[in-house]
């Protein structure tokens, strides 16, 4: 297999072997699998699948009566920071659902940073000025960083609060403002969505490549020609900047093919053919894991999924070889590991 150099990181060998998978949708197809590499990154589903808010794309459903996974204590949470160490990892993310509904979410952090550059996903609507303090501060007593990433899917209220809830978009925005003022410097992170009529005509598509570095699409049938994606960049940094946020950071990420989106595009799975002369390097779970409250799993994406929940609730014990087996892979395939920080 020829391994293609990665700008930014070395290059790394990395091995796929085949065997029998059987979807979800009892389709039974010929799976690659991708070997580990080592733990650059760990994700940590600290509040699992609760959340504040009912998001119409949200990859595993997150919702507030959502239990298909729990809270996280700051104690198992801690012995996985600490196991991460000794294997070496590079950063650590924490998603949820909404992380900051965890009441010791910023202890736990706080925990994080004294092992790695720490990342948090937010939807932003539960940022009070003291939780931007607090994160200020621990970010300032830290030999590492920590970024802060807030959702928003439009540049316009309207389209945003039809996929993620009335008021959240000037919620968001806020949070936003509040964490520049204490000092750090947010990400706004948005998936390229249309919404037609309301929250059930959500279109997502991998087919049609954006200019730059993640591709990204709609439903064609549903739209006039859709705006570049450096228009689309361009709206929502015009917007940050009018709404105040001096030092607007965006990224622009896929959205993939499961959760309240499960069964757009289920015969898209990745085949031999497909793998052939590709770094596997660039798929997450060659050197990546999430813990939940229920175990380890192969992939940030698939938490709650049976066939990605790895053997033993140890990282150590989480090196087998994944199986590329849910739709979800394809994108990552197509378009990167999209939540990498390099």
């Amino acid at each position: 297999m020829v391994i293609r150099p990665q700008s930014g990181r070395s290059a790394r060998r990395t091995r796929f072997s085949w065997r029998g998978s059987q979807m979800s949708t009892n389709l039974s197809q010929s799976a690659p699998e991708v070997h580990f590499d080592g733990l650059e990154t760990l994700w940590v589903q600290i509040t699992g699948t609760l959340c504040n808010l009912t998001c119409t794309h949200c990859f595993i459903s997150c919702a507030p009566d959502n239990h298909a996974l729990e809270f996280m204590s700051r104690e198992q949470i801690r012995d996985y920071i600490d196991e991460a160490a000794t294997l070496g990892v590079k950063e650590i993310y924490f998603t949820g659902g909404e992380p900051f509904l965890h009441p010791s979410a910023i202890e736990i952090l706080d925990d994080a940073l004294e092992v790695a550059p720490v990342g948090v996903l937010t939807n932003g609507v539960l940022i009070t000025e003291r939780i931007a303090a607090r994160l200020s501060e621990i970010a300032d007593a830290s030999l590492y960083s920590l970024e802060i990433r807030v959702s928003l899917d439009a540049p316009d209220e309207q389209a945003n609060d039809a996929i993620r809830g009335l008021g959240v978009f000037r919620k968001a925005l806020r949070g936003v403002r509040r964490l520049e003022r204490a000092g750090l410097m947010p990400i706004v992170t948005a998936c390229e969505l249309v919404v037609e009529q309301g929250p059930d005509d959500v279109a997502m598509s991998t087919d049609r490549p954006m200019e730059g570095s993640l591709p990204v699409g709609v439903n064609p049938e549903l739209l006039p020609p859709p705006p570049s994606n450096d228009q689309f960049y361009n709206r929502f940094q015009s917007l940050l900047r009018d709404e105040g946020i001096k030092r607007p950071r965006l990224k622009i990420l896929p959205v993939f093919n499961m959760g309240m989106l499960e069964g757009r595009r289920a015969d898209r799975l990745l085949t031999e053919d497909m793998l052939e002369d590709f770094d596997t390097g660039n798929l997450q779970c060659s050197s990546a894991r999430l813990v939940a409250e229920d175990g380890v799993y192969a992939c940030p994406i698939l938490a709650g999924e049976s066939g990605a929940r790895l053997p033993g609730n140890t990282l150590a014990g989480a090196k087998k070889p994944i199986s590329l087996y849910h739709p979800s892979c394809t994108t990552c395939f197509e378009t990167g590991m999209t939540c990498r920080n390099y």
